[in-house]
């Protein structure tokens, strides 16, 4: 039964952290969202600082962490 448990924390942290990336949801909610923390598929040449939300939110295996904490726990 917990390995039942650890493969459907799995499957809904990837997906929660999927859908904060790419996802938009109705009236582009994360889409703003990523918009106004300037969060491009591409470099786009500016500097970033280390631990900033936006550097948080551009990489998925660090987003993908956070995400799973509260699922560990």
């Amino acid at each position: 039964m917990i390995f039942l448990y650890f493969i459907l924390a799995v499957f809904a942290t990837w997906r929660v952290v999927y859908m904060l990336q790419n996802d938009a949801l109705p009236g582009n909610v994360l889409g703003k969202m990523r918009e106004r923390l300037r969060i491009l598929d591409h470099y786009d040449g500016d500097t970033i600082k280390p631990g900033s939300l936006r550097d948080l939110m551009s990489c998925f295996r660090c987003l993908s962490f956070w995400v799973a904490l509260p699922f560990a726990i």
